[in-house]
């Protein structure tokens, strides 16, 4: 999944090192907090070893520690206040408002194939682009 944040990071000419990528969702399933083999703490890590900068909302799971490095969850809203150059949705939480996601965030990134279907529609009826197996979008 790294590989395809950097191809869409790539497609608006950023590399994954300085970039900052927002995790949506850091647990194993939706709506729980358990954490027990998430492929999302893989992506954290993995993002972190290329230099990115990485932050994360998910309302189950308040505070992390990979690898040395301490995260506190911060607010969806917050998160896209900051503007991150990309966001991945790791786990399909609820409580999640995908509509104001992809209104808002400037490039999407790869989602797990359980990504709600309204976002997937929503990012057709913007006119997406494919990047190596993922869907990319450039948001205005």
């Amino acid at each position: 999944m790294v590989s395809r944040v950097a191809d869409a990071l790539n497609s608006v000419k950023k590399a994954v090192n300085g970039s900052r990528v927002h995790v949506y969702g850091v647990a194993y399933k939706k709506n729980v907090g358990d954490m027990r083999e998430s492929p999302a703490l893989d992506v954290i890590e993995h993002l972190l070893r290329r230099g990115a900068t990485v932050t994360y909302s998910d309302p189950f799971v308040p505070a992390l520690t990979l690898d040395g490095h301490r995260f506190a969850a911060v607010t969806p809203a917050d998160a896209l206040a900051a503007t991150p150059d990309c966001v991945v949705i790791t786990t399909d939480h609820d409580v999640f408002d995908y509509d104001e996601l992809v209104k808002k965030a400037s490039l999407s990134g790869p989602q797990r194939s359980s990504r709600p279907s309204a976002v997937r529609r929503r990012w057709r009826s913007h006119g997406s682009r494919t990047a190596a197996c993922s869907v990319a979008r450039r948001f205005r």
